[in-house]
């Protein structure tokens, strides 16, 4: 019986000392340094304790799936290894790889425990939204700040990333969890903090994946309606979203000069007319063009992980680039991925890192009840892998700190996905 009081205690300690690292995670990652990494460290350990958990009939065939992925993953970016040169940068760069691996235990032990992680999840969007809103307001007012972030460990990617994912993860909640209606209005204003927290940053990657999620969720949060409605709701939804686009050009003038440029840069580009050195849109134009000249070098297996940096160099001396590319990376996760592990790696990061993980919360949607938690966290992971895929286009985020705050999410996620089947009522349900 002694035995069995101190494992009940050791569980229960792990439970609340993995939610209450959960919730820091959410809230305090995008204005504290160091945060991001120390706290998904710490939760990755803690979860290392899921054999204190109690035996549940979790889904394996489907979390088997995921770890085959993730290994194959991490397996086609340790194949480039042949080619690095640069082993510090290359050891660097693989950290981003194989810390996939890590979201394994997290996922089971989110799935064999019954702890409401659901609501720390919202609760830490929601302080995440308060505490971005005041921490921009204050750099902007009294630093004279233009883009919003932490210099280091955190960048203005980083930050605006944090923002609109804290966004996402409260419009979710106030679209599929069954509340009371007063408490989803309540839900609004964080929900809007969170929003303008990501615009803050100035992070045009970030933005465009936000918008394209906000359509996304809404066609699949209205699945249960008619064809029509489901139309309706889209409509709407790009009503909202160019109401919110006219506002940025009309009230800030940072995004008055950037939302232009993000439609006519490329044209400019394109057609040869361009400033090199007065445009990010131009630079990351022909960072692109020269990440695929890299990998025709080296088409199956890449160039290596750690030198992208010289191959670019080289490159600018040939004169095959104009400026001074020396980046090290290419800000387009798809294009760093194939240059850097060819296109063994580029399979393996569609199918192990997106593809994998965006059908597992579809097919957990697909055969839950739709007012469930389960429902809640597909729909929401589903957005989540949404959101990385197109944020992936404009930023390198996978392959630098970003990388964290999508798997810090992935694995409760896919814990609270895998559960086993059951209705189970996440918040008070409208009585009226």
């Amino acid at each position: 019986m002694e035995q069995g009081n101190i494992t009940d205690r050791l569980r229960s300690g792990a439970e609340i000392s993995f939610l209450v690292s959960l919730f820091l995670f959410i809230s305090i990652s995008a204005v504290q340094r160091g945060a991001l990494t120390t706290l998904f460290h710490l939760m990755v350990a803690l979860s290392l304790l899921f054999p204190l958990m109690k035996n549940r009939n979790l889904p394996w065939p489907l979390i088997k799936r995921l770890s085959y992925g993730f290994l194959f993953y991490v397996l086609s970016a340790a194949l480039s290894l042949i080619n690095t040169s640069n082993w510090h940068t290359g050891d660097w760069y693989f950290g981003r790889y194989y810390r996939f691996l890590f979201v394994i235990p997290v996922i089971i032990f989110v799935a064999r425990t019954r702890a409401a992680v659901e609501k720390w999840v919202i609760g830490g969007a929601v302080v995440s939204s308060l505490t971005m809103a005041y921490y921009s307001l204050h750099q902007m007012i009294f630093s004279g700040v233009t883009r919003v972030g932490l210099a280091g460990y955190l960048n203005q990617n980083r930050y605006g990333e944090i923002g609109f994912v804290s966004a996402l993860i409260i419009l979710v909640a106030i679209l599929r969890v069954p509340m009371r209606t007063m408490l989803k209005f309540t839900l609004v204003l964080p929900f809007v903090l969170g929003v303008c927290g990501g615009l803050s940053s100035g992070s045009r990657g970030a933005l465009l994946a936000f918008v394209a999620t906000g359509l996304f969720l809404a066609w699949k949060c209205t699945d249960t309606v008619s064809f029509k409605k489901r139309l309706r709701a889209v409509g709407a939804s790009v009503l909202i979203l160019a109401v919110l686009i006219s506002s940025l050009v009309y009230f800030s003038p940072y995004w008055r000069k950037q939302i232009p440029r993000l439609a006519n840069e490329p044209l400019q580009y394109l057609s040869g007319h361009y400033d090199f050195e007065a445009s990010s849109v131009h630079v990351r134009m022909h960072l692109a063009q020269g990440g695929l000249l890299i990998w025709k070098k080296h088409p199956f297996i890449g160039t290596g992980l750690g030198d992208i940096e010289n191959d670019m160099k080289e490159l600018v001396k040939a004169k095959k680039l104009p400026g001074n590319l020396t980046w090290s990376r290419l800000h387009n996760s798809y294009i760093d991925v194939l240059a850097r592990s060819g296109i063994i790696g580029l399979f393996g990061f569609l199918t192990g890192a997106l593809y994998i993980p965006f059908r597992t919360f579809l097919t957990c949607y697909k055969e839950t009840e739709k007012s469930s938690e389960r429902a809640w966290a597909s729909v929401l992971g589903m957005a989540l892998v949404f959101f990385f895929a197109v944020d992936g286009v404009a930023s390198s985020c996978f392959s630098n700190k970003g990388v964290y705050v999508y798997l810090g999410l992935l694995g409760p996620l896919l814990g609270l996905s895998l559960r086993e089947r059951q209705v189970v009522k996440i918040l008070s349900p409208n009585s009226g």
